[in-house]
């Protein structure tokens, strides 16, 4: 069973948040765009926690496919950027 996902702000426009339970370590996670390529990424090795931040504030305005992983598996969500 998935934790829920927190994603806030959305839109964002210069920090994503991302939350899942405190019970839960986020392992990795991934911003593509709508034609599939991946935008940001998290560092391979870096010990995460139950919330992360992402900076945003370089990315070109629309819609990108968020995934997150953890040791209950993989969610994913659409987030907006704004600027």
């Amino acid at each position: 069973q998935n934790v829920p996902l927190h994603v806030f702000p959305n839109p964002a426009t210069d920090r994503l948040h991302v939350a899942i339970s405190e019970m839960e370590w986020i392992t990795s996670w991934s911003l593509t765009d709508m034609a599939g390529r991946q935008v940001l990424r998290s560092m391979p090795g870096i010990n995460l926690s139950h919330e992360v931040g992402i900076d945003v504030e370089d990315l070109a305005p629309g819609v990108y496919h968020l995934q997150v992983s953890s040791g209950k598996g993989a969610q994913s969500t659409l987030i907006a950027v704004h600027h």
